[in-house]
């Protein structure tokens, strides 16, 4: 999640879209905050689409293909451990539609053991209605929309990592501005991560993301990237972890694009990782 308005209300909504991530889970410090019912917000309007209870939209939306099978975990244990369980990946939607203000958002839910998985499903429905919320709070005019889109990107008996993209329009701007959070969760402990509980931002890190950089990004990004812009850019990125290794989100100047991102893989994060055991999740 560091980890994701504009111009007026908007410039103050996006800067505090860049960092939702990052605030909300550094907060998380042990059980996550109760579930934000979509219930709550207002949605009197008419609209078809108009989302009423999380319970409701979920059982709209067809579950995803992603199952997490735990049987060779489990047949290695003399005794079920708390990981014995399997769950699957569903996706929920919301929509608040009045007075010309459009809302969306779409997010992943664990389907499986209710009270397993009750803390990750409350922040990463807390991540993804983080926009809405905000939104209804500066009490935006006709003519401002919002798509919020979260995905999970890795998942694993004990660990999830989750992205929430998120485009962002006011009627006064042209300029579509987005996004990019991140929610990582260790299902193990029951509580969100940051960055810092897995990454140590060291210079071993920044040599890595300084070779991604020269490697995957164009050349005015690479001119952008400057080394005393990418140290501090670090400091504030959003991480989050795929397949063949971790993705480092960096927000940018809306002409650039708003955010971008490196990938590292996983056999170069040695010297940079944390003593946490999410790392076993992945190779060494």
């Amino acid at each position: 999640m560091k980890k994701r308005a504009f111009f007026c209300i908007g410039m103050a909504v996006l800067t505090a879209l860049a960092g939702c991530g990052k605030a909300s889970t550094e907060k998380a410090g042990g059980k996550v905050a109760s579930s934000i019912a979509v219930s709550a917000l207002d949605n009197s309007s008419n609209t078809a689409e108009s989302s009423g209870s999380i319970a409701k939209a979920s059982s709209q939306m067809p579950e995803t293909s992603v199952t997490v099978s735990l049987a060779s975990r489990v047949a290695s244990s003399c005794a079920p451990s708390k990981s014995d369980q399997t769950y699957s990946i569903r996706m929920v939607s919301s929509r608040y539609s009045k007075n010309g203000v459009d809302l969306k958002a779409e997010y992943p839910q664990l389907a499986g053991s209710k009270s397993r998985y009750a803390g990750v499903n409350s922040q990463l429905e807390k991540e993804a209605l983080s926009t809405i919320h905000l939104v209804q709070a500066n009490g935006v005019t006709a003519g401002t929309s919002s798509e919020t889109v979260g995905r999970i990107e890795h998942s694993s008996p004990d660990f999830v990592s989750a992205v929430f993209e998120n485009s962002y329009k006011t009627k006064e701007n042209t300029h579509t501005f987005r996004a990019l959070r991140t929610v990582n969760y260790d299902l193990k402990s029951d509580k969100a991560v940051t960055e810092k509980d897995l990454i140590v931002n060291n210079t071993a890190l920044y040599k890595a993301a300084d070779a991604a950089v020269k490697k995957q990004l164009s050349k005015e990004l690479q001119v952008y990237f400057t080394p005393q812009v990418l140290k501090d850019s670090l400091s504030q990125a959003e991480f989050y972890f795929k397949k063949d290794g971790i993705v480092v989100s960096f927000t940018v100047i809306y002409t650039l694009g708003d955010h971008v991102e490196i990938s590292i893989p996983y056999n170069e994060t040695q010297d940079f990782r944390t003593d946490s055991s999410i790392w076993s999740d992945f190779e060494k």
